[in-house]
Order: C-alpha cells, then structure tokens, then sequence
C-alpha cells in the first residue's frame, strides 16, 4: 500500500499545568521535525528523515488497525494527540494519559509505532 503524496502525521502530547506540548510530525517524504510550545505543532525543527518503508509501514497500520474509523476525542489534564492527513482528509484523535492507557487501544498502539519510528533517528 503506497503512502498517500499528501500524508502527514502529528503526534504528541501536552497540557496539565505549563500548558506545553511536544511531539513530531512525520511528512510523507519521510522528514521528520520535532516541536515544543503551547500550541501542537508550534516551532517544529527538523531533526531527520524516516525511510519510505517506515513510512509505509506508519501509512499500512493506519489503514489495518481502524484508526481512521475510531472515535477518540476526549481530552484529559494531560492528553495524547495524533492527527493524520491523507487523501485530502484530516483524522483527528486525542485521549487522556491515565498512566493506565489500555495498551492494546488503537490509538496507543499507533503512537507508540511512531515513536519507535522516530526513535530511530537518534540511534543512527
């Protein structure tokens, strides 16, 4: 499955008291920038390029775990965000950290493949 040409992913993490957010955004070339401020997304920088496998690997799970169908909009003191764009359309999802998210949600499962995904950034 080929990634769309206008796919983008943000996801991070933020609010509680500061009101910061931080988290990365991946394009559909595979450029990754890292951002941090009181808005998602504010200030990113780039900071590396994921391979085309990655990112069709990102685009593939999306698409095979129901992502784009769940309803997840509920925010939280701290909260978690992703939103996708692709194929001319915006998915936005959002959920409160507990410190006891259910691992195996959709939306857990997908923010944690994408931070594995940046993650290796900083071992190359």
């Amino acid at each position: 499955m080929k990634t769309p040409e206008d796919f983008k992913i943000t996801f991070g993490e933020g609010g509680g008291f500061t009101g910061r957010w931080k988290g990365y955004t991946i394009a559909a070339d595979g450029s990754v920038s890292a951002w941090q401020g009181r808005v998602a997304a504010q200030g990113a920088k780039p900071v590396g390029s994921l391979s085309a496998e990655q990112c069709a690997t990102i685009w593939q799970n999306l698409n095979k775990s129901g992502f784009l169908d769940i309803e997840a909009s509920e925010a939280g003191n701290m909260t978690r965000i992703i939103h996708v764009f692709a194929n001319g359309r915006e998915y936005k999802k959002r959920w409160p950290m507990t410190g006891s998210e259910n691992e195996n949600s959709v939306a857990v499962t997908i923010y944690n493949l994408c931070q594995r995904s940046v993650a290796t950034l900083k071992e190359k």
